[in-house]
């Protein structure tokens, strides 16, 4: 039975695409696409809410249950996952403070800045684009709604529903 990322291996079924890549690439001792890598790493939901989150930590520094209050709906596990990520990336550093009870804190490193410098390219974009996109969205949804109801402009005679899912004939 095939996993949710259409692979029957039960050790990779239930991650993503690029981390399956990493697994079989480095398994054949191929090596890993450096920006295939990242890109999974940095453009994962998770990963830039918590790097936003601790780029507006009062002092730039956060404890983990502060994290876990300002990024909403991420749990325990996924976030200690991220920061774990992080930190091994060099985009956040970790404090350890041995005391009791004993007290760790999390700081973006200048690497970490530097995405968030990044990210805030990206966010301006979204901001000047969005009205363009929800607009694109609204055209293509009415469109295809009509094509499915028979209303809509109709496809060119040697367009099957074959076609429909890439493949042309």
């Amino acid at each position: 039975m095939e996993g949710h990322f259409g692979t029957s291996d039960p050790e990779i079924a239930g991650i993503s695409v690029f981390s399956q890549e990493r697994i079989r690439a480095r398994e054949e001792g191929r090596e890993v696409c450096p920006v295939r890598e990242l890109l999974s790493r940095i453009g994962d939901k998770w990963t830039v809410l918590v790097i936003v989150a601790l780029a507006q930590a009062p002092g730039g520094r956060s404890r983990f249950s502060e994290i876990k209050k300002n990024v909403e709906g991420i749990s325990q596990r996924m976030l200690t996952t991220t920061l774990r990520h992080l930190e091994r990336d060099g985009l956040l550093t970790r404090y350890f403070y041995p005391e009791i009870p004993p007290r760790v804190e999390y700081e973006l490193t200048p690497v970490g800045k530097s995405v968030l410098e990044l990210m805030q390219a990206f966010l301006d974009w979204v901001r000047m684009h969005w009205e363009e996109i929800q607009a694109a969205r609204a055209r293509y949804d009415t469109s295809k709604q009509a094509r499915e109801e028979g209303t809509g402009p109709s496809l060119p005679s040697n367009f099957s529903k074959e076609n429909q899912k890439g493949s042309l004939s």
